[in-house]
């Protein structure tokens, strides 16, 4: 097809979707999408969840993360953000406009956005206890410590906490309260990193941790397990498959590159995550402590390697509180995303819908906060079974459905930085090729219990797509308004 033809096919998209008479908030600068974009990206999953993964796999681990973010990352993210500026909406508007019958897709990426919601706003709430803990109580035992931590109620009003602070936010809007927080937060967040940075990599033996746990084993390179769990962080760190993306997506304004504030946010969410874990293994090296176990590592290890650091009340504030604020930004940008889909399918006003999400959310993860196991469940659903399980999805839709070309030539044509047949390739081919390997590959250690769960969450967004459900809403839109 010629080019003139592309441009012909993005000016009636334009016409059909993105200049409909429809009132939707816009980012106030390129700025408030970047940071914004940036803060959803970058969260705990870069420090507490990156690292952990990164020890159990050693620093071979990295090759084909780098790998991932290059063949997956960038060409899903981009899709994405352009999906949702096309359509000008959240992932069941965004599904339901390409074909009708897809928008189960959609309200399966909301419900699992909300399930991760659920446990990552309890280790939120975990990062700000020891956040106060660093002042107040410096563990001496962490592992002991930790045991009566969960033991207790703190875990369960933190993660209340959590959410109430992310309910006020959103309340104010795409302007006032996304934006406006996450040029705050992001700003934060590099500022407390690079003071981290630079504090341990100067101390003694900090060269030794690096080399010790980010060493590659290129024997263990071929274990598909480490190429699952890489592509599966991949779309955990950088929010794929969750639909934030596309709802941030489709508040851009109409004359936005959508190109160079990708690779920009890529590029960052890789960075953080390369640089946390400098700083994580360099305290290692300094301390001579190995990691514990998996959750742990951050709560157990740390603190008590923190003890042989100077000023260790300091840094353990420090970093905890830089895991505090890339928690709350990620949270934040889940909730938004499924409030979106609400409002945008059942036209309902912003702040009720807030409220629906928001308050069940807040007794649901005080219930699950004080349970690793139980957390460990939902991650495992969540992330490492249904998040390749949804980009192999959005890879088939976007990159031959829709078509990757397609997707390309509109983007080329209203931005000064191209894609190139490389996004084609990756988008179509080897992305997919990669995702169906390891989802087959990893299929047979997926439980009963959860195909069962699996099998519930896509029943329910198939109930969801009917329209049926739009007077339930209403109703108790008025119920409310009666009170």
């Amino acid at each position: 097809m010629e080019r003139h033809h592309y441009r012909i096919f993005y000016c009636a998209l334009t016409d059909k979707y993105i200049n409909m008479p429809v009132e939707r908030e816009q980012w106030k600068t390129r700025l408030g999408f970047l940071f914004a974009s940036v803060g959803a990206a970058i969260g705990i999953g870069n420090i507490w969840r990156f690292n952990y993964i990164l020890y159990e796999n050693t620093g071979t681990f990295i090759v084909p993360y780098i790998v991932g973010v290059i063949v997956l990352g960038i060409p899903l993210f981009v899709s994405e953000v352009w999906s949702g500026f096309w359509s000008r909406g959240s992932p069941p508007l965004v599904y339901k406009k390409i074909k009708k019958f897809l928008e189960p897709i959609g309200w399966w990426t909301l419900i699992n956005t909300f399930i991760i919601s659920i446990y990552y706003a309890a280790i939120v709430g975990w990062f700000f206890s020891y956040t106060i803990f660093s002042i107040t109580s410096f563990p001496t035992s962490p592992q002991s410590f930790f045991n009566n931590f969960l033991s207790s109620n703190v875990p369960a009003i933190a993660g209340a906490l959590t959410w109430i602070i992310s309910i006020i936010i959103l309340s104010l809007g795409v302007k006032k309260g996304v934006e406006n927080f996450s040029l705050a937060g992001v700003s934060l967040l590099w500022i407390l990193l690079f003071i981290l940075l630079v504090r341990v990599t100067t101390l003694p033996n900090a060269g030794e941790g690096i080399v010790k746990y980010l060493t590659v084993d290129w024997n263990n390179l071929w274990n598909w397990k480490i190429w699952i769990t890489a592509f599966g962080q991949v779309a955990f760190s950088l929010s794929l498959a969750v639909g934030i993306m596309q709802t941030f997506g489709s508040y851009l304004s109409k004359k936005s590159e959508i190109v160079p504030n990708t690779y920009t946010t890529v590029f960052a969410d890789t960075s953080f995550s390369i640089l946390s874990a400098i700083v994580i293994f360099s305290v290692l090296g300094i301390s001579g402590f190995r990691p514990e176990e998996g959750m742990s590592l951050v709560f157990i290890t740390f603190p008590l390697a923190a003890t042989h650091l100077p000023g260790k009340i300091l840094f353990s504030f420090i970093f905890f509180f830089t895991l505090s604020i890339a928690g709350i930004t990620s949270c934040i940008a889940s909730l938004e995303t499924v409030v979106a889909g609400i409002t945008d399918r059942f036209k309902i006003k912003r702040k009720l819908a807030v409220l629906l999400v928001g308050i069940p959310s807040i007794f649901v993860t005080a219930l699950v906060a004080n349970n690793i196991g139980i957390i460990k469940f939902l991650d495992n659903i969540a992330s490492t079974i249904s998040l390749p399980i949804i980009a192999l999805i959005e890879c088939i839709i976007f990159g031959w459905l829709i078509g990757a070309n397609r997707i390309r030539e509109t983007i080329n044509s209203t931005s000064r930085l191209k894609l190139n047949r490389l996004f084609d390739i990756g988008l179509k081919f080897v992305s997919p090729t990669i995702l169906l390997i390891l989802i087959a590959l990893s299929s047979k250690f997926v439980t009963s219990l959860e195909m069962k769960v699996l099998l519930l969450i896509f029943g329910l967004s198939v109930f969801l797509t009917l329209s049926a459900l739009l007077s339930i809403f209403r109703k108790v839109e008025e119920f409310l308004k009666n009170i």
